[in-house]
């Protein structure tokens, strides 16, 4: 039997363009309109075709793409704006204090589930299973009284 071989060539982003492969895997992006528009900037149809998903959207930008895009100075400008903002995000939640210390016995703590309402892009029921559909169904109302 013979043996088949698969190999998968990306291609590579050149250096002024680094921070995008960064900012494609923080959930950063999908919450911050610049980013999405940074992103949607490269290739529209390409954008919408893979399901507004950074990861793959990069991986299928051809190289003469990026190649144009890093000698773009508009388009290097939207960068630098989102980065900007993105380092100064990081800069604020670096200072937010840890409030789990903070709490006493008796405080309340709210559940959010990190797969459920983030981004139309990411698969939906995995890791937890569906745990996510459960909880957020409506309670009868009885479970108010």
């Amino acid at each position: 039997m013979k043996t088949i071989q698969i190999y998968k060539v990306y291609p590579a982003i050149p250096e002024p363009l680094r921070f995008l492969g960064d900012l494609a895997r923080n959930l950063w992006w999908c919450w911050n309109d610049d980013a999405i528009d940074l992103f949607r900037r490269i290739r529209p149809e390409q954008w919408e075709k893979v399901g507004k998903n950074p990861v793959v959207f990069l991986a299928h930008i051809s190289q003469h793409r990026y190649e144009i895009l890093s000698r773009d100075e508009s388009f290097l400008g939207h960068l630098a704006r989102v980065k900007a903002r993105f380092e100064a995000m990081s800069t604020e939640m670096s200072r937010v204090p840890d409030l789990t210390m903070a709490m006493g016995s008796g405080d309340t703590v709210a559940y959010f589930s990190m797969e459920f309402g983030l981004h139309e892009s990411l698969p939906f029921c995995r890791g937890l299973g569906c745990w996510p559909v459960i909880i957020s169904r409506p309670l009868p109302h009885w479970a108010f009284r």
